[in-house]
């Protein structure tokens, strides 16, 4: 069987956004946050689950920042250039 998956949407959580594609050989909807400099992935078996989990990758993301080595979390990179 091939591995296949397909593109589905984006979603926005509090500021940071995520690519979800839908792998068929899995079974499982798989996220990543765009527009950062680490990597934060989420997966789940459906849309309620997928939702949940990248709130609450962003929501880790972001008490790691803040309770480690950076004094301030970055915030999403948007390609515009600060003014």
């Amino acid at each position: 069987m091939s591995h296949r998956r397909y593109a589905c949407r984006m979603m926005e959580y509090r500021g940071y956004r995520a690519t979800v594609a839908f792998d068929d050989d899995a079974g499982l909807f798989h996220g990543e946050v765009a527009g950062t400099r680490d990597v934060i992935t989420f997966e789940g078996e459906s849309a309620p689950d997928l939702e949940r989990e990248f709130a609450a990758s962003v929501d880790s993301y972001l008490a790691f920042c803040e309770g480690t080595y950076i004094p301030k979390c970055p915030r999403p990179l948007t390609g515009q250039s600060a003014p």
